[in-house]
């Protein structure tokens, strides 16, 4: 789950990029593709660094329990114990008083290891820690190799601040015998803060007292000077050999001040011949007495709450504050895209009016295309106006309202013309042309045997329709008289239709019968050809209003006229 939670922001990077490569920006298909793939690539490579510095780091620190770790929920300040903490922890490794959490560091290895880990499984607390060197001068007899470990503490320090935050408070606590074994602690921490030339005295959970004001106090004046003067040598060996070296730079080391420096004046168990005893009987030629018994040393609680006091996140508010940093910068990416897509659609529909507006009404096919055009982009547009834009139209910059009413507006600024009235052309009669030398006899007008094969013939292509009369004419070539041909034609067509009116379910009221005698040849009659031709019966239709109708039946026709029309009863 820890590991999750450092590499969930790969996951929603490329969750986001993809939706805006795919559901906001215009682009092609292959271009989303092809980002799409870097996208993903990018993430994945990121998600892999990551796991394996993580998976690192956990190898690193499997000597570290997070069990006395302090909780994220610690309010409290969080001290990293450095240097001689033996007579402060026993055999712990951790101690919680009321108003803060210490953790032992045993080694330089270990300080930059724990930062590591509470980077990594406490970024909340960052803010609460501070380093303090825990020096007892009474603990060392080699004076070299005590500056030696000094120098490695200071690197470490250094390269602890890459992991935790730059402006890490670092302090120090010296503990030191008491100058007489009848000492009284009524002063118990002596301290000096960065920029302050004068030190102050603590009292337990009280306010410091400058040493000016403390020493001119009546009480135990004698006591209290012995103090002062021991003070004032346990402060030149500490400028001496700790805060020489971590005003030096090296390497991995820059110059290290550290902010509050305190001394403690308390019994407790010390080697003989060590480098403080030297110390001061090379400034006093006496040499303290060795303490061969004492308990545990204090911890300076009281001056914990003169640290600086500085603000920060818990992982919770900077996993938000990314979260919120990654979607402030997506939506900033999708408005812009948002943005582009409206104003290409804007351009679009502006070039479809500035193209219809351009053309001339004579143009009609033309201004018709520009007008079903804006037609299509008015559906759009309304469509969208009805049920929403796509998210890519939309995010507040859709401006389809506005363009509707336009678009609209002009459409409707002109029409086609009206279309031509229609021409309605008469269509030709349908005529069935019959043979009558072979219905009938030369000079006759009965039906022979065998003409009713062609009957039926002419009695299928020609059926009676609502509106339309069936017209039987007859016809003959130019031999004989005109009189006696025009009357042979007639019966020959009364015939035809009698036969017609005998075989069929038709109304009489749907035919008319005419006889055109030689009047309306085909052909010319002067050869065999052309008279067999012009001897024929026609049977047509002919469109009229008040077809299949009881018609009176005419009597012949007069001597000049061309036909004579049967009208049924």
């Amino acid at each position: 789950m820890r590991i999750l939670s450092q590499v969930w922001p790969g996951f929603f990077s490329a969750a986001l990029a993809l939706l805006l490569f795919w559901g906001f920006w215009p682009l092609s298909r292959g271009s989303q593709w092809t980002l799409s793939a870097l996208a993903l690539l990018l993430a994945g490579g990121w998600i892999a660094w990551r796991w394996q510095h993580m998976r690192k780091l956990r190898k690193a620190a499997c000597g570290l329990d997070d069990a006395w770790l302090p909780p994220e929920s610690f309010c409290g300040a969080v001290v990293l114990v450095c240097g001689d903490d033996e007579l402060l922890f026993g055999e712990n490794k951790t101690r919680e008083t009321q108003r803060g959490w210490y953790l032992r560091i045993s080694d330089p290895e270990n300080l930059l290891l724990m930062a590591q880990r509470l980077s990594v499984t406490r970024p909340g607390l960052l803010w609460q820690i501070s380093i303090m060197m825990a020096i007892a001068p009474e603990l060392h007899k080699d004076g070299d190799a005590f500056m030696q470990q000094m120098h490695a503490w200071h690197r470490a320090i250094s390269l602890s601040r890459h992991w935790l935050t730059a402006d890490l408070p670092v302090w120090g606590c010296c503990y030191i015998n008491p100058p007489d074994a009848d000492y009284s602690s009524d002063a118990r921490w002596f301290t000096r803060l960065a920029g302050y030339k004068e030190m102050q005295i603590w009292r337990d959970c009280k306010v410091g007292v400058p040493l000016s004001d403390w020493g001119a106090q009546p009480i135990s004046r004698q006591s209290r000077l012995s103090q002062t003067l021991w003070l004032n040598g346990a402060v030149a060996w500490t400028a001496s050999r700790i805060l020489s070296v971590f005003s030096t730079s090296g390497s991995d080391a820059k110059p290290l001040l550290p902010w509050m420096w305190i001394w403690h004046l308390s019994s407790f168990a010390v080697q003989a011949g060590n480098d403080w005893q030297r110390s001061v009987a090379g400034i006093t030629s006496l040499a303290p007495k060795a303490e061969e018994k004492g308990g545990e040393l204090p911890f300076p609680d009281p001056l914990l709450s003169v640290l600086p006091a500085r603000s920060g996140l818990s992982r919770a508010e900077r996993q938000c504050g990314l979260a919120g940093l990654l979607l402030g910068g997506f939506l900033i990416l999708a408005m812009l895209a948002t943005y582009i897509n409206n104003q290409r659609l804007i351009r679009n529909v502006s070039d479809h009016i500035q193209l219809f507006e351009r053309m001339k009404g004579d143009m009609l096919q033309p201004k018709q295309l520009a007008q079903n055009r804006l037609r299509d982009d008015a559906r759009l547009l309304d469509e969208w106006q009805r049920e929403g834009a796509p998210v890519s139209y939309s995010l507040g910059m859709f401006q389809g309202g506005r363009l509707l009413v336009l678009v609209r507006s002009v459409m409707n600024s002109w029409s086609p013309p009206p279309p031509p009235a229609p021409v309605i052309v008469q269509a030709a009669p349908d005529t069935v042309r019959l043979d009558s030398m072979a219905l009938f006899d030369t000079g006759k007008s009965t039906l022979i045997q065998g003409s009713t094969k062609i009957l039926v013939d002419a009695l299928i292509n020609i059926k009676a329709r609502p509106g339309w009369l069936i017209v039987v004419s007859g016809h003959t070539d130019n031999t004989g008289d005109a009189r006696t041909n025009q009357q042979l034609s007639l019966r020959r067509a009364e015939a035809v239709r009698d036969w017609m009116l005998a075989t069929s379910d038709v109304s009489p009221g749907c035919f008319a019968v005419q006889g055109y005698g030689d009047s309306r040849p085909v052909e010319s009659n002067d050869t065999p050809e052309g008279r067999k031709l012009n001897r024929r019966v026609e049977i047509s239709l002919v469109p009229q209003a008040d077809a299949c109708q009881n018609r009176v039946e005419p009597t012949s026709p007069q001597k000049g006229e061309d036909s004579t029309l049967i009208k049924e009863k």
